[in-house]
């Protein structure tokens, strides 16, 4: 498979704390036949998540997942996201641009730094606003001391405050690819340009040698025509990152967007009362979703299969 050598590879650049042979460990189950699952962005909605493993494993117990990143914030327990995603026999798992900054915060470097924004004060003050410290909170952080930090600052302070965060959490934040590759499909967390060839070479090689690629991955956003233009790429690929509903298709909800050779993902599950997580099966397009009361529905790509 595609996939092997950047498995082996140690993503997060500037990191030398762990070998690269590391992240071997922390891949959990070689894929081989089994269906492959990908999820959307859950940001700390635990609950939501265990309902949809659960819709997903009575109808596939031999499921392979993979997770287009954004894990934390926003939602009320990242910690439980994370411990749940841990205990997974057969995953893998994209960084998303969340996830990127939890790591900054944690390590002092993550993968894409890539202007002065980058730095650990500007980080935590402006993802106070997207829901850092519910994050927090989830590990028993108090939340006087995390506006405190904000307004009093010092790296220090910093350091202590994260402290709670167990070594185990710390190291899935750490070892998050970038990109996941499978000879048909490949996954990342926000965008890979319509004009940019995913290969010959993998994806991973690509990302090493171009800063404005590594930016792409986690933080761009596709243009509502790039949806169902042409694209250069040699596979499907499939994001989340931007909500289904910014692009305002007539009739979609908050449903994934087939366009393409392409399938967008971030069903809004943590940022309204109708949002969703959705699991979309890459080798048979059905997909499960879990709504905020629990409730699960499977559909096709174009029409429901039940409720």
């Amino acid at each position: 498979m595609l996939c092997d050598r950047a498995c082996r590879r140690h993503v997060c650049r500037g990191d030398n704390s762990e070998p690269d042979t590391a992240a071997a460990g922390f891949v959990a189950g070689a894929r081989d036949t089994s269906m492959r699952w990908i999820i959307g962005d859950i940001h700390g909605c635990a609950k939501p998540l265990d309902r949809l493993i659960e819709a997903v494993t009575a109808r596939d117990p031999d499921a392979f997942f993979i997770f287009v990143g954004d894990y934390v914030n926003r939602g009320p327990d990242s910690r439980g996201v994370i411990d749940r995603l841990l205990a997974l026999p057969n995953a893998r798992f994209c960084r998303g641009n969340h996830d990127n900054m939890f790591d900054l915060l944690l390590h002092g470097t993550c993968y894409d730094i890539r202007n002065d924004f980058m730095h650990a004060h500007a980080v935590f003050t402006q993802f106070l606003d997207a829901g850092i410290d519910r994050t927090l909170l989830s590990y028993g952080i108090n939340l006087a001391d995390v506006f405190n930090l904000a307004v009093n600052w010092s790296n220090k302070r910093l350091y202590d405050l994260m402290a709670p965060v167990p070594r185990s959490h710390r190291l899935f934040f750490r070892r998050l690819e970038p990109v996941i590759e499978h000879d048909d499909i490949f996954i990342a967390h926000a965008r890979w340009p319509v004009d940019q060839p995913d290969g010959p070479e993998l994806m991973i090689d690509l990302l090493d040698n171009s800063r404005k690629l590594r930016h792409e991955v986690i933080w761009g956003r596709f243009k509502r025509i790039e949806i169902d233009a042409a694209k250069v790429w040699r596979r499907r690929g499939f994001f989340g990152h931007t909500p289904v509903s910014v692009y305002h298709i007539s009739d979609n909800g908050v449903m994934p967007i087939v366009g393409q050779q392409m399938v967008l993902l971030d069903t809004a599950i943590a940022l309204g009362m109708d949002g969703r997580l959705t699991a979309y099966c890459a080798d048979n397009d059905r997909f499960i979703q879990v709504d905020r009361q629990l409730d699960v529905a499977e559909w096709s790509a174009v029409a429901p299969v039940n409720e």
